[in-house]
């Protein structure tokens, strides 16, 4: 991803002033500054939030993005499981759709042709084994997949999003803070 002449101002505060950035594939960058130097403006920023008052973005467009921001949104809710399902994105709706229709039954040669369009969609991505791929993900955060999120800690509720993050294995992971609120999972005795 390359950023080219960026430029952002909030009125007459300049967040942003002719920025040029490259993230080359397998970088790992850390943004360090003051408190409201504009770091999380910037990753919102490039996680298209919102655009830039001047200058590029350049980016491949296959390139999956995926941005934990510094917040815990206050509307989520549904079970772990539920909400990390998310973030595989149009995958989880094709999955859905596809077990749809196979439960109607339905033999009509229009239903037929959408089964074999999103069972072609769903093996281009290895999509099958969605499951799989979400419980590695809540084993490896030590997540109950059945636990409400809205019954959880702040902490837990960031490795919920964590999780929801790398579902969709992004080629750039924006994490915002990501230390904030998290804490160990207790172990029982």
């Amino acid at each position: 991803m390359q950023l080219h002449q960026i430029s952002l101002h909030f009125g007459a505060l300049s967040i942003l002033d002719g920025i040029d950035w490259h993230i080359r594939a397998g970088d790992k960058v850390a943004l360090v500054g003051r408190n409201g130097a504009g770091k999380s403006t910037l990753l919102r920023l490039i996680a298209r939030q919102f655009p830039p008052d001047s200058g590029r973005i350049v980016q491949p467009d296959n390139q999956r993005v995926a941005w934990l921001p510094q917040e815990v949104p206050v509307h989520l809710h549904g079970s772990v499981a539920e909400v990390v399902t998310a973030g595989f994105g149009e995958l989880a709706l094709w999955r859905t759709e596809h077990h749809r229709l196979i439960r109607s039954g339905s033999d009509d040669p229009a239903t037929q042709q959408q089964l074999a369009t999103l069972q072609d969609r769903i093996d281009a991505v290895d999509g099958w084994r969605m499951e799989v791929r979400r419980g590695t993900l809540l084993e490896r955060l030590e997540l109950n997949g059945n636990d409400r999120v809205e019954h959880l800690s702040g902490g837990f509720k960031r490795r919920v999003l964590l999780a929801q993050a790398l579902a969709g294995e992004p080629d750039l992971l924006l994490l915002d803070e990501p230390t904030n609120h998290l804490e160990p999972r207790s172990s029982s005795a």
